[in-house]
């Protein structure tokens, strides 16, 4: 899929299982952080193991929301970045 890390990529850089951090900006609202932590523990299997953290763009019109997920598998990596593209209000992923 384009714009996703390929399985080869994410394979030579991690060791799964593991930990995943992964940066989402969207709108800067609570249900934005709320629906980005949802997406990531449903993906990931261990929705009470998601760790986040937000801060506001400086002129508070984004937030960014960093999420850190146990996964099994590069497709995992690659299912989580799908489900987050697919919040409405999204802006980019890092």
């Amino acid at each position: 899929m384009q714009g996703l890390p390929t399985i080869p990529s994410l394979e030579a850089t991690h060791a799964f299982p593991c930990h995943y951090t992964l940066k989402i900006i969207g709108a800067n609202t609570d249900a934005f952080e709320a629906s980005v932590v949802r997406v990531a523990g449903e993906v990931s299997g261990y929705p009470d193991a998601v760790r986040a953290s937000s801060r506001p763009s400086s002129k508070g019109n984004h937030r960014a929301v960093t999420v850190e997920v146990y996964v099994q598998t590069a497709h995992q990596v690659q299912a989580l970045y799908v489900a987050m593209r697919e919040l409405d209000d999204v802006r980019m992923m890092l």
